[in-house]
């Protein structure tokens, strides 16, 4: 799944703040809140406790965007990227 063309927006929130000031302060909706967004080097989600579905499982997730297909790989293979649980 190509998750940069996933997007679940708060319709309200778009019209009042716009596309740009959405890209400096995204909000969506779902059971992670952003923590902290680095741009080009990651992205932090938490999970939300009281999310009205129940609090998701993973409870902190974080993306890191390597686009070259060397230092990726690298990453890979020294652990420093992957998938990891974290209670």
């Amino acid at each position: 799944m190509d998750l940069s063309n996933f997007h679940i927006l708060n319709e309200a929130y778009v019209k009042k703040v716009g596309n740009e000031q959405l890209n400096l302060k995204p909000m969506g909706t779902g059971p992670y809140r952003l923590v902290e967004w680095i741009k080009e080097d990651h992205i932090t989600l938490e999970a939300i406790e009281d999310y009205y579905l129940g609090e998701a499982k993973i409870k902190k997730v974080t993306f890191r965007p390597i686009t070259n297909p060397a230092p990726r790989t690298a990453a890979l293979l020294t652990g420093k990227m992957g998938c990891r649980t974290v209670a």
